[in-house]
């Protein structure tokens, strides 16, 4: 049997090869789909990196201004005790 004498089996391959055409079509759309999907989860991450290493910075800033103030407090507490020591006797 001769499928290009039948027109059955012409119509019958001409639709296997849409549907062949298609899968195909919706694999590589699926595929591109997952890549963009892998890619904004990718960058979400990194955005979260960069968000999280900004904030410990500005915690260790906060720390460390803090502490100089208080070692500040504390140096300038010192010197008016000793400026007061020296000028009541």
């Amino acid at each position: 049997m001769d499928v290009d004498s039948n027109p059955e089996a012409k119509q019958a391959a001409l639709e296997l090869a849409q549907a062949q055409e298609w899968v195909h079509a919706t694999n590589e759309a699926q595929e591109k789909h997952q890549e963009e999907r892998k890619r904004k989860e990718e960058e979400r991450k990194a955005k979260i990196v960069v968000a999280t290493k900004l904030a410990a910075e500005q915690a260790v800033e906060l720390v460390v201004d803090r502490e100089w103030r208080m070692l500040l407090q504390v140096s300038l507490e010192i010197l008016q005790l000793f400026h007061w020591k020296l000028t009541s006797d």
